[in-house]
């Protein structure tokens, strides 16, 4: 099955939005909105020129993430730049990528931390049910998310170009 021209379009723009948040976030921590909001916005143009009928489902998929922004797990940088991500390429895909993304840090953290993890688990599990007070984001206790998702990003897609050759 051959690309069509939006898969052309998108595969760069992603990679290169991705790579300018990864090195900006590994620096400073932070998802600069300088990519995050043309990729959103290139993302509704495309699909508006292209998949005019997905238009609805990338709204609610862009208010979901949102919300689940609202509950401090990742930054709103990562959540937006996860937006444009969905926005410009398949939100299933973005998801799953975030997913990797995820497991790739977790597996890390286990090799890595052995001896503090099930503390970590712990205080992570008392988080999500809000019995344990959130800390502020710093470079010792958050981790830059942009890079994982370039690196989960680039298996997806290559995956998917090896698939459709």
């Amino acid at each position: 099955m051959p690309l069509n021209y939006l898969q052309l379009l998108s595969i760069p723009l992603c990679l290169l939005a991705l790579a300018i948040s990864s090195l900006y976030d590994l620096k400073y921590r932070k998802v600069p909105n300088v990519v995050t909001i043309p990729l959103m916005l290139c993302g509704l143009l495309l699909t508006c020129l292209t998949e005019l009928p997905m238009l609805p489902y990338k709204l609610f998929y862009a208010a979901c993430l949102f919300f689940f922004g609202m509950t401090g797990l990742l930054g709103l940088g990562d959540i937006k730049l996860l937006i444009g991500l969905g926005a410009v390429w398949v939100p299933e895909y973005a998801l799953l990528s975030a997913a990797l993304a995820s497991l790739i840090i977790f597996l890390y953290h286990i090799i890595r931390h052995r001896t503090e993890l099930l503390s970590l688990l712990k205080r992570s599990s008392l988080c999500l049910l809000r019995m344990w007070p959130t800390q502020e984001r710093n470079s010792y206790n958050s981790v830059p998310f942009a890079p994982y998702l370039l690196f989960s990003y680039i298996l997806i897609q290559g995956g998917l170009l090896l698939w459709q050759l």
